[in-house]
């Protein structure tokens, strides 16, 4: 199974995860255990700055986590992270603080990386544990409702207008939109189809 590897520099990722509450901690947990499990990401969770320095993005009632990286032979090293109310931009001090860090871990050894995949085993289980192949099901589930949620809003639906489309209730799409529930794959599609998303179902060939 595909799985990079996430360390973080120095204290800057430890110390803003202990400043916030354990709902929006998990949030973060799973964009990254989806970024540490997907070859392809959605752009509302993650996007190239500019020079190597990547952004991902977590949602939690209505604020922007930020979590600066860049790769290193593949794998994740976090540079920093941050924190918005309701703003999608992404200031200029903190990418340019960002490439400045990218800097430093080049020029330093490995002496200054944690590892954050120890903590996630900690906190959720290690890998192929039942703990943590729940977390997983609720990360993707996180991940395909903030998507569902994105496209909604582009095309200027409300939530009310959604659930008619599709025959279920607004709190249905609500609770899919907020990663509580897991729609069927049929109710998926529908839902998908009606926010003018594609799907595409490929084999891999060996």
């Amino acid at each position: 199974m595909f799985e990079r590897k996430i360390d973080t520099y120095k204290n800057y990722f430890w110390d803003f995860i202990a400043s916030l509450d354990d709902n929006a901690v998990k949030k973060i947990y799973y964009s990254l255990d989806i970024l540490k499990t997907q070859k392809r990401i959605s752009k509302k969770f993650v996007e190239h700055l500019r020079e190597g320095i990547y952004e991902l993005k977590a949602e939690y009632e209505s604020n922007i986590y930020r979590v600066f990286f860049c790769f290193d032979e593949g794998n994740i090293v976090i540079l920093f992270t941050g924190f918005q109310k309701k703003t999608t931009k992404t200031p200029k001090i903190e990418i340019e603080k960002a490439i400045l860090l990218k800097k430093n871990i080049m020029q330093q050894s490995n002496n200054y990386l944690t590892s954050v995949d120890d903590e996630m085993d900690k906190l959720y289980g290690k890998v192929g544990t039942p703990e943590r192949e729940q977390f997983r099901r609720e990360a993707y589930s996180y991940y395909m409702g903030q998507i569902l949620q994105d496209a909604r809003k582009s095309e200027k639906v409300t939530i009310k207008e959604l659930a008619g489309r599709v025959g279920v209730d607004k709190s249905y799409i609500s609770k899919i939109e907020k990663g509580i529930i897991e729609p069927g794959i049929a109710m998926f599609y529908r839902i998908a189809t009606e926010l003018g998303l594609s799907i595409e179902l490929n084999r891999q060939i060996t």
